[in-house]
This record gives structure tokens, C-alpha cells and sequence, in this order.
């Protein structure tokens, strides 16, 4: 899986980046020239940036992130829909726009595929906490 993927690739530079560290330390030690030096080091430093980037994909296959997200894109779109156009005159352009997200996000309720039900889901027109 793609997680599997990452650990490794996270081991791996885990690997490179100490043996970067241990060149560092033995060029410091030999008194080679303080560019290379600062060479290394941004080179360390730029392996390690790229770690810690993998594991944040890592967490965020694990956690759903990546769900929730899609989810949010397809509200904010139905948001701006009904701003530009009001909410009686969304089309078949962004009902289908928002079956093929809604497939996507993993569902919003017993939206069909027909778009019917996603305006429904959507665009019932009532927030949190607003009552019934």
C-alpha cells in the first residue's frame, strides 16, 4: 500500500540522512573547506524536510484527511453555485459536478446518482444550529 510505501521511503532517507550527519562530522573534524561544509548541511537539512513530509502524507492516508477534505470542496462548490446562480437555478452542470465529487467524497447521505439527491443533501438550505 501506498503507506508501506512511505515508511520505507521514510526509513531510507532516515539512512541517508545519517550518513550525511556522520560525513558532516568527520569533514568538521578534517577542516575541509567551511563551503562544503554548508553544502552538506542544507543537504541534511533538505533530507530531512522531505522525511518529515512523508510522514505527514502518511498520517493524512491514515487519518481520513483526505476524505473530509473532498467532502469540504464539494460543500464550498455548492456554496458558490448557489451564490452565482441562486439555489433553484443549479443545473444539470453542477448536479453532475456534484454527483461525480459527491462519488469521490464517499457520500453525503443517500445522494443518488442522478444529481437529485445531492441537491437535496446539499442544498437543503439549512446550517448548523439554525433550527428546523
Amino acid at each position: 500500500m501506498k503507506v508501506d510505501k512511505l515508511q520505507k521511503e521514510t526509513k531510507e532517507l532516515q539512512e541517508q540522512l545519517g550518513a550525511a550527519k556522520d560525513e558532516v562530522e568527520t569533514w568538521k573534524k578534517d577542516g575541509v573547506l567551511k563551503e562544503v561544509l554548508e553544502a552538506k548541511e542544507r543537504e541534511v537539512e533538505a533530507l530531512r524536510r522531505e522525511m518529515e513530509e512523508g510522514k505527514r502524507q502518511a498520517s493524512g492516508l491514515r487519518s481520513g484527511r483526505s476524505r473530509r477534505r473532498a467532502r469540504l470542496r464539494l460543500m464550498w462548490r455548492w456554496e458558490a453555485a448557489n451564490e452565482e446562480h441562486g439555489p433553484q437555478e443549479q443545473g444539470g452542470e453542477a448536479a453532475a459536478a456534484g454527483a461525480r465529487a459527491e462519488g469521490a467524497a464517499g457520500g453525503l447521505g443517500k445522494a443518488g446518482a442522478g444529481g437529485e439527491g445531492v441537491v437535496l443533501a446539499v442544498g437543503a438550505g439549512r446550517r448548523k444550529g439554525e433550527g428546523r
